[in-house]
């Protein structure tokens, strides 16, 4: 697996960042293969975070009425957080190649 210093960096398009599907296709055409080498879900969060643990990770709100202040969680409490689901899926005998849904 390639480490995250060997990938280019994808310049943005323009300041808003991808806000449309064609967006996505653009970016994807210049590196086609960022996820070579991925073995999981796991993995490639993991390589998102060893850029910049501190940076947001994911932001959500639970009721609308909440949209203009979203919860906000960085790499590192986000995988915190994965890593605590794994350990209690394990414990309730969920193995690696199982499937759980919600």
């Amino acid at each position: 697996m390639p480490s995250v210093a060997t990938l280019r960096p994808v310049q943005p398009r323009a300041p808003q960042g991808v806000r449309q599907l064609e967006d996505v296709h653009l970016i994807e055409a210049e590196q086609p293969d960022l996820i070579a080498g991925v073995r999981s879900t796991y993995d490639l969060l993991e390589r998102g975070a060893r850029r910049n643990l501190e940076a947001t990770a994911l932001s959500f709100f639970l009721r609308t009425e909440d949209h203009t202040q979203p919860v906000a969680w960085t790499h590192r409490e986000w995988m915190a957080r994965i890593t605590q689901a794994a350990n209690a899926f394990r414990r309730l005998g969920v193995n690696r190649d199982d499937v759980v849904a919600f």
